[in-house]
């Protein structure tokens, strides 16, 4: 190979390494895109029991539900402000805020779904399940320095589902309830 082809083909080489390297830095991290996905697919499940809970369940269902929308939009703006190469710190921000909110939520869902005679009906409750699995899942998804508050003894063991796994989840809950309808 003589020198000059030797040095055309390093210079793009380069340059290929050098926009590859700098493509994938501004590439939102796997953690936000899972959580992401986790809440995409938790909102719609959540949102089947509305018209079927007790009553006065229902604005709590509400509240979290619209607290997952709230987490999903914040981390839809954090992977925007990622990939378009700004500063994402206020974006952190807006998902702590918004998680936490969303965690009280389902810690007063949880709690007020004990005492209801809606805990007495299995589909409903393996429901409420999800969603607080759910909720431990985002939680063990998202940086430490974003998660200090711990979750209470109410959410249960973070697992490393995916969004499709609480849908196939529910499908199985809901199979022969005339009430549901598949996802």
């Amino acid at each position: 190979m003589e020198r000059r082809d030797f040095l055309k083909s390093a210079g793009v080489g380069t340059l290929a390494f050098t926009t590859l390297g700098f493509d994938t830095a501004c590439t939102a991290p796997t953690w936000a895109v899972a959580a992401e996905n986790i809440a995409a697919a938790i909102v719609p499940i959540a949102g089947t029991i509305l018209s079927i809970i007790d009553p006065p369940l229902a604005p709590l269902v509400t509240l979290v539900v619209n607290g997952f929308n709230v987490v999903l939009k914040a981390l839809q703006d954090y992977q925007n402000a990622v990939n378009s190469g700004q500063a994402p710190v206020t974006f952190l921000q807006a998902i702590q805020a918004a998680f936490a909110t969303l965690q009280a939520d389902a810690a007063s869902l949880l709690s007020a779904f004990g005492s209801s005679s809606s805990h007495l009906d299995a589909v409903i409750a393996g429901i409420i399940n999800l969603i607080s699995q759910a909720v431990a899942d985002i939680a063990n998804l998202l940086p430490k320095a974003l998660h200090r508050a711990q979750l209470s003894r109410a959410f249960p063991v973070p697992n490393t589902w995916k969004g499709a796994d609480f849908t196939s989840q529910y499908d199985m809950l809901v199979r022969g309830d005339r009430r549901f309808k598949p996802l």
